[in-house]
């Protein structure tokens, strides 16, 4: 059972219908953003990070606290690949996902819908989520000129060993950022 919750509905999924007019996301072909990724287990940890995605393609570069380049994960038709700035070499994303069972669970086309603000169809069909009986995940949104966005993702495990919240501070449409560009930086 994969359960959502909403701030503001209790629980309830619900369509807004407030009369006013949005630009059409579907009409947009990139979006770049920062914001920040908070694992609250133990150690606790802050990573903050960059990106640049088209419908198709995601590519993220996550920085510590200091501002030093850690690693850039990167969605390519499909799939996903994780490279260690620090160590420059292809993290298997095993090993990757077993760190954070945030992307254990999510396909690699839903991360792209969640960069761009959107909960992911599979989400609200329950389909294609492994182990999604374990998992709680609560989406925050806010409104902007194209609708509601998700700001805030919140990911909990059933047996609380792990908490992470990737947190979206900043969504430009239209746009990239020239160093996340397909490369390894």
């Amino acid at each position: 059972m994969l359960l959502f919750l909403g701030c503001a509905n209790y629980g309830r999924l619900e369509s807004i219908d407030d009369g006013r007019s949005y630009v059409k996301l579907e009409e947009k072909i990139s979006c770049r953003g920062k914001g920040y990724v908070l694992i609250k287990n133990y150690p606790q940890s802050r990573l903050n990070f960059n990106f640049n995605s088209t419908k198709e393609e995601l590519f993220m570069l996550f920085k510590d606290m200091f501002g030093r380049k850690q690693f850039q994960l990167s969605i390519i038709k499909n799939k996903i690949e994780v490279f260690s700035l620090r160590k420059k070499e292809n993290i298997p994303f095993d090993s990757f996902s077993s760190i954070s069972p945030l992307f254990e669970n999510i396909e690699p086309k839903d991360l792209i819908d969640l960069a761009w603000g959107v909960i992911p169809e599979s989400f609200i069909l329950k389909s294609g989520q492994k182990k999604a009986d374990e998992n709680l995940i609560l989406f925050n949104t806010y409104e902007t000129s194209f609708g509601y966005l998700i700001n805030e993702i919140s990911f909990h495990s059933v047996d609380d060993i792990s908490e992470i919240n990737l947190f979206f501070l900043k969504r430009e449409f239209d746009t990239i950022y020239p160093h996340l560009i397909n490369e390894k930086i």
